[in-house]
């Protein structure tokens, strides 16, 4: 197979030869800013926003990210087209941007900290992540608590790589001793509010009385798949309400002062948007309907948007050996 080009620090090299030296803050402290866009049809979506939400994020986390947006987009434009040539016309990838401060110098010897790492990596897309989405239908899991008080000083907002959280839902979900295993769950953690404020891979939405139901600004990840339900919900006729969605809401089918939940979606850069069979809480099952109405609706949107509908795509695909 042969090896993707990526992008560090002013060279263009191998993936593979994409390094975070272990005294780099990065690796230190889990400074890490990251953004993660993928194609359609070989052309990167939404690649401006991404950006943006990139650059805001480092400066939000202190994380210096020195080279321009012109100079930014020129790299990730040469990396994609790069990797667009090693592909057939119905493979996908993606962009993996990271930015770090750099080396630390009390760690690295050096006069002083830096300078920043900023990486480009391709990725093949897998389409048997989310095959199951588009077959049977989203499972959603509580799988614990979210480890940051709002008053905590990184906000849920940002796209960071201090996902250790994350990882230990995931592998709980995953061993054989969970009563969940072998439901292919997508891990859920609840603040202190028994608000429901995020997944590893996007966001959670609803669908009360005919309306689309999206997170608070604030609340969870700035989602630019999010953004993007919202400009084909509003196309489509349907009003758009921001609202907290915590457990209570969705064990009992009903926001309050909104109206009864019909269907649950989820939202990510991966997948695109895809609609939610059954959340799974301790004893508890909550089931949505699946294909929902209005799901079907707003994947039709979003396939006339990317020119690519991924429930084909995730179906017909070779199934990956790697």
């Amino acid at each position: 197979m042969t090896e993707f080009l990526g992008w560090q620090n002013g060279q263009f090299r191998p993936v593979t030869e994409l390094t975070v030296s272990l005294s780099d803050a990065g690796c230190v402290s889990g400074a890490i800013v990251t953004d993660f866009c993928r194609t359609y049809r070989h052309r990167l979506f939404r690649w401006p926003e991404h950006l943006q939400r990139l650059r805001h994020d480092c400066d939000r986390c202190r994380v210096p990210l020195l080279q321009s947006d012109a100079e930014i987009t020129a790299v990730a434009e040469e990396v994609a087209a790069a990797c667009a040539r090693q592909l057939a016309n119905t493979e996908e990838f993606a962009l993996i941007t990271v930015a770090t401060p750099g080396p630390l110098a009390y760690l690295s010897g050096a006069a002083s900290d830096g300078p920043p790492t900023l990486a480009i990596q391709p990725i093949r897309l897998n389409p048997d992540r989310y095959r199951r989405f588009f077959l049977e239908g989203v499972t959603l899991a509580v799988a614990g608590l979210w480890p940051r008080h709002p008053a905590e000083i990184v906000p849920r907002t940002v796209k960071h790589r201090s996902r250790l959280h994350w990882w230990v839902a995931e592998q709980s979900l995953r061993s054989p001793e969970h009563p969940l295993f072998g439901t292919g769950a997508v891990p859920v953690l609840l603040d202190q509010e028994d608000a429901c404020p995020d997944t590893p891979i996007g966001s959670v939405l609803a669908v009360a009385s005919g309306q689309v139901i999206v997170p608070i600004p604030g609340t969870v990840l700035e989602s630019i798949s999010t953004r993007v339900v919202i400009e084909i919900s509003r196309a489509q006729g349907f009003a758009v309400i921001e609202q907290t969605l915590n457990l209570e809401s969705l064990v009992s089918g009903k926001i309050p002062g909104v109206g009864e939940i019909s269907e649950l979606l989820l939202t990510g850069s991966g997948f695109g948007i895809a609609g939610v069979r059954r959340l799974l809480h301790a004893d508890r099952e909550c089931r949505f309907r699946w294909p929902g109405p209005v799901f079907l609706q707003l994947f039709d949107a979003w396939s006339n948007e990317v020119g690519v509908r991924l429930d084909e795509w995730a179906a017909t695909h070779p199934k990956s050996t790697g």
